[in-house]
């Protein structure tokens, strides 16, 4: 079975993923590997991404406004420390979408053109910037390729990886490819999950599993456990004695208080 290194593993290929790709490569990973269940740029929500960006611009808009609204239209429940911090990031992010060459639409005067959108009210207004068309995700897949990550398409990840001789940590994940059927071990000293959204399911948003101690941080919860069977029982047995495998969606639960931050337990 084909062994595939790498310093740092990024599952799914959104928006979310990309940009972890591309900030892992600039901040000194040097082998960065982005694997996506699908063809990155083309699949997942990301996608239907198509015209709008709900972005707060410091000195435009009201923060205390922007800030309220996304907490109390959360239930309260939303982290509120990293709520401050996307508010406070975000317009930047948006001006590297546009430097990678997203297209948002401005006035003769250079203006971005901003529209209310979803959650805005008369006594609230929330201004959405526009762009044209299904750009996002291929301007960030040109910036993942420009940033000589590895991209690997039509990946299925069932499992990740606990090493023996460490199995308090996660040492990179298990997959096969979608078109041959061929299994692949991906090590990383790093593995980062960004799996998308899914409706009616127990959500959580990124799983960050370090190489020196797991982190669970917060991830979404597709249904994985059918794909899981697509390991026979020799290749099982095979890899038993390097790793202990496990199935991507035991990780899939409820956002874990601080005291309950562990790697779940393997059969």
């Amino acid at each position: 079975m084909e062994e595939i290194l790498s310093d740092i593993l990024v599952v799914g290929g959104g928006a979310a993923g990309c940009f972890a790709a591309i900030k892992a490569r600039e901040n000194g990973g040097e082998k960065v590997i982005l694997v996506d269940k699908g063809y990155v740029g083309r699949s997942g929500c990301s996608k239907f991404a198509a015209g709008s960006f709900k972005c707060f611009i410091p000195g435009e808009d009201d923060f205390d406004l922007w800030f309220s609204k996304a907490v109390e239209e959360g239930c309260y429940i939303n982290d509120q420390n990293w709520t401050k911090i996307h508010l406070e990031e975000v317009f930047d992010r948006a001006r590297e979408l546009e430097f990678w060459g997203l297209r948002f639409i401005k006035d003769e005067e250079g203006r971005y053109q901003r529209l209310e959108g979803q959650g805005s009210s008369e006594k609230r207004p929330i201004k959405t910037m526009m762009f044209q068309g299904p750009q996002l995700m291929d301007v960030l897949r040109r910036a993942v390729r420009k940033s000589s990550v590895q991209i690997i398409d039509k990946m299925m990840i069932t499992h990740l990886l606990h090493d023996k001789r460490a199995d308090k940590t996660v040492a990179g994940a298990l997959g096969f490819d979608l078109r041959t059927g061929e299994q692949k071990i991906f090590r990383a000293k790093a593995t980062i999950l960004f799996r998308g959204r899914e409706y009616r399911q127990n959500t959580l948003e990124v799983l960050v599993f370090p190489s020196d101690a797991p982190e669970v941080v917060h991830i979404t919860a597709p249904g994985f456990q059918a794909l899981t069977q697509h390991i026979t029982v020799n290749q099982k047995a095979k890899l038993k004695h390097k790793f202990k495998l496990v199935p991507v969606y035991r990780y899939m639960r409820p956002r874990p208080m601080d005291d309950e931050l562990k790697v779940l337990p393997t059969d």
